[in-house]
Parts: structure tokens; sequence; C-alpha cells
């Protein structure tokens, strides 16, 4: 009890910690923060990156990827979609109930419970997932 009081503690120290958007280039995670990817009207098959500085990029959509707005399965308790359960998730899910907006958040794999809430007793539920080492449990 008193390592998931200290977690948990811990956890909401870290609530202002926030999870950032993964854009990858021909493989190569760009840095940059984005807002949203649409179609190249003049060039068919380049998407343009509309980048959250108001600039943006053209390229081949073969070379770029989202994640994890690709993730297919949802894994309890992986409320940010990086296809694990760790203590990022419970931050991200404290976050939330904070009012903190965060387009990386996943509300199904965040509402551990089902109970179509987001709430502290999700959070704590991350947490044990996390304690119990059964960080990769589909729903």
């Amino acid at each position: 009890m008193k390592r998931l009081k200290l977690l948990f503690a811990c956890l909401l120290s870290l609530s202002t910690l926030q999870a950032q958007s993964i854009l990858k280039i021909s493989g190569k995670e760009v840095k940059k923060e984005f807002s949203h990817i649409t179609l190249d009207s003049e060039n068919p098959g380049n998407l343009i990156v509309h980048f959250a500085d108001d600039t943006q990029e053209s390229y081949n959509m073969n070379q770029v990827e989202v994640l994890p707005n690709g993730v297919i399965k949802v894994i309890s308790g992986d409320a940010n979609g990086d296809k694990l359960v760790s203590i990022s998730d419970a931050v991200a899910t404290v976050n939330k109930i904070l009012g903190t907006n965060n387009p990386l958040f996943y509300f199904d794999a965040a509402d551990v419970n089902g109970d179509k809430v987001i709430s502290i007793t999700d959070a704590v539920m991350i947490v044990n997932i996390i304690l119990n080492g059964d960080s990769q449990v589909e729903q």
C-alpha cells in the first residue's frame, strides 16, 4: 500500500507533463510539434504536414508515419497510445481529469473500468496494472 501511495504522490507531482505528438518522416522522429495533416491537392500522393508554428511541408505519403494514431488494438491503461502501460499513462489520465487538453489521449484505453468516465479510479487502476506487471492487457 505504501508503494501505491508513493507512486500516486509521484503521479500528482508529475501531472504537468504532457505527451508529445509523434511524427516520423522516412523513419526519423520529427521533434517539431504538428497540428494536423491534409492531402496535398497540387501533388497527388503527397501529404501536407501542418506544424504548430503555422508552417507546413509536403511529403510523399509513404514517408509519413503518425504514431500512435495508427493504434489498432486498445491496450487497457495505455492512455497515450504508445502500446505500453507505464507511469506516463497514469500521468496522462490525471492530466485529463485536471482538464489538460491532450490530442494524443486515448479515452477507450484510459477508461480501464469501462464506465465511460475518466476518473481517479481509472488512474489508480493503471497504477495497479503497472505494479502487477501486466502492462499489455488488451481490452
